[in-house]
């Protein structure tokens, strides 16, 4: 893993802008169950080695999901407080429309309220 030579005792994740695909250090695998006797999900899959070990890289979210889980997300409302800052700071430079097309990939309808709440308050 090349992350572990970053860090190879503290749980470590690089989520790819594009959103579909994340490395992980040993660390994190390890904390999210996943080992090179893992199979890969429907639509998903870890990538191995020559050797069949586990690379770190994960691609699709049905595969790292579980990694995501396992390092924890922020509160909602650490969410929401991060959601409000990157509207004030996008509207003060004169954005008038945001997208995102990870909206609802992780968390489903709870990202959509989550919007609404911060855009009701």
């Amino acid at each position: 893993y090349l992350l572990d030579r970053l860090s190879p005792q503290a749980p470590v994740i690089v989520l790819e802008t594009n959103g579909h695909v994340l490395y992980a250090n040993s660390r994190a695998l390890e904390l999210a169950g996943i080992d090179r006797n893992t199979p890969d999900p429907p639509t998903a899959r870890y990538i191995r080695d020559n050797s069949g070990e586990l690379t770190g890289r994960i691609e699709e979210p049905p595969a790292f999901t579980p990694v995501l889980i396992a390092s924890g997300f922020p509160t909602p409302q650490h969410m929401a407080s991060n959601v409000r800052t990157f509207m004030q700071t996008a509207a003060e430079r004169g954005c008038t429309t945001l997208h995102d097309c990870g909206i609802g990939a992780l968390g489903g309808e709870s990202d959509l309220d989550l919007l609404d709440n911060v855009m009701a308050s």
